[in-house]
């Protein structure tokens, strides 16, 4: 649903199309000359530490571009919905997606 004042992005795939999603509330991110990598988990539940679900690696200029999408994306939300509150820092627990990832 189109709202007026928002700026949406085309979303190019029917509902049949659409792949199975996972629920993420953890992300790791790191990178190295030629990809960025993002892996994307879930924390909480029976599990201390997170459980990392599904991974991304993309070369640096795509990486730039689904920054610069996903900002657009939370400039609309939040023109829609209101502000977004930022999270609290979570402790440390900073992996760096390495080569042998």
């Amino acid at each position: 649903m189109r709202r007026t004042g928002a700026v949406l992005m085309p979303f190019p795939l029917r509902p049949h199309q659409l792949p199975d999603a996972q629920f993420a509330d953890y992300f790791e991110m790191g990178f190295e000359p030629y990809v960025f990598k993002i892996y994307f988990g879930q924390c909480g539940g029976e599990h201390d530490d997170p459980r990392l679900k599904v991974g991304l690696v993309m070369s640096p200029a795509f990486a730039k571009s689904l920054a610069s999408h996903l900002s657009a994306q939370i400039v609309s939300y939040e023109m829609e919905f209101g502000q977004i509150q930022e999270l609290a820092a979570p402790e440390d627990r900073s992996r760096s997606a390495s080569a042998g990832d």
